[in-house]
């Protein structure tokens, strides 16, 4: 069935807030490293399912890459 213009907006603003949330995450991130390193680092975040039925279906992944 075709999604309404109220479904798509919604999803719009989900997406929206989602994006927000990872660009947080990478600051606060960087925030807690070093200053003096924190121009050679790259941040990526992720969502990523869980296989393991005792967690949560879907989990935040943090990488911390240093560059030199």
């Amino acid at each position: 069935m075709p999604k309404t213009d109220k479904d798509k907006t919604k999803e719009d603003e989900t997406d929206k807030r989602r994006k927000e949330a990872y660009v947080n995450i990478e600051e606060w991130s960087k925030e807690a490293i070093p200053k003096d390193i924190r121009s050679d680092v790259t941040i990526s975040v992720q969502e990523v399912q869980c296989g393991d039925p005792d967690c949560a279906p879907i989990d935040t992944a943090v990488a911390i890459m240093f560059t030199s």
